[in-house]
């Protein structure tokens, strides 16, 4: 009686003499080498007709004492179920009370689930790393970013009292910011920047250089209200000056405004003339909203 059993890595069926038990032989279709098992250890399966088979179509078997042989069925006739896979039941398990069955793999497909089991490992440890890094780097540039400035919206609202019993908007009034650090190399030159002049365009040149030192220049709407994003936080000068409302005949601009105003424009007194105004410096680091009351004209 010979000996089939399947190949381990083409779950090819073979048969070979019994004599040759115990042998290493290789597959005659996929060159696997392998030990012949024992005629003990292979089960009835192996050689049991499958559902595609029946006893008028049996399988065709050649045996040969020395080389094992591939047993072929006939070309139409479907591959053997997966089942046969598991048909092979070693003694050691057996005599030591361990399964009746198992499940047999090729080495290589072990070797290939390894790799990809290392490979699936460095690359999540990359990635772990690429992220915590991106994440370490965007709080440093958020932190240099935050002590470099921010933007800063700014708004508000500009009224007076005209003795009605309440108050009115200041449309049309002046707002002036001008950051401390940034004084410009040649002064403003001020006409057709005050209140009574009509508003100018952003083109116009001392609005346009009030913007290129990081400042901005701007009226207030019908409403009385503006508002305006500073390109960067941090200490800025903020000047308002009255459309509607002006000094007492007898008063004059502080002269240590007047003094601070000079670093930015050739005649600061020109500018706020003798109109009400408020001078200040302003330390903004986040959104603003605030509102101003003239008070009463000449008062």
């Amino acid at each position: 009686m010979p000996i089939r059993f399947l190949c381990l890595e083409c779950a090819q069926l073979l048969s070979i003499g019994t004599r040759k038990a115990g042998t290493q032989i290789e597959c005659p279709k996929c060159g696997a080498k392998q030990t012949v098992p024992g005629p003990e250890a292979v089960t009835a399966t192996v050689t049991a007709p499958t559902d595609a088979q029946s006893d008028e179509d049996p399988l065709q078997i050649v045996v040969y004492d020395d080389a094992p042989v591939a047993v072929a069925a006939r070309p139409k006739r479907s591959p053997r179920p997966a089942e046969l896979l598991r048909a092979m039941v070693f003694p050691a398990a057996r005599d030591a009370g361990g399964p009746r069955e198992m499940i047999l793999l090729p080495r290589h497909t072990l070797y290939v689930h390894a790799a990809l089991f290392l490979v699936v490992a460095v690359v999540g440890f990359s990635a772990g790393y690429a992220i915590g890094r991106g994440s370490a780097s965007l709080g440093r540039l958020a932190a240099e970013e935050n002590a470099a400035g921010q933007r800063v919206l700014v708004e508000g609202k500009l009224v007076y009292d005209p003795g009605t019993g309440h108050l009115d908007p200041d449309a049309d009034s002046v707002v002036i910011l001008l950051p401390e650090a940034n004084a410009p190399k040649k002064k403003i030159s001020t006409p057709d920047l005050r209140p009574a002049d009509p508003a100018p365009p952003s083109s116009f040149e001392g609005v346009r250089r009030i913007k290129d030192l990081g400042g901005v220049y701007l009226r207030a709407d019908a409403a009385g209200t503006f508002s305006t994003v500073l390109p960067d936080g941090g200490k800025y000068y903020v000047l308002l000056i009255s459309q509607k409302t002006r000094r007492p005949p007898d008063s004059a601009v502080e002269t240590i405004d007047l003094d601070d105003l000079g670093r930015y424009f050739v005649h600061p007194g020109y500018l706020i003339g003798q109109q009400k105004y408020r001078w200040t410096l302003e330390d903004f680091v986040d959104r603003v909203k605030t509102t101003h009351n003239f008070g009463r004209d000449q008062e």
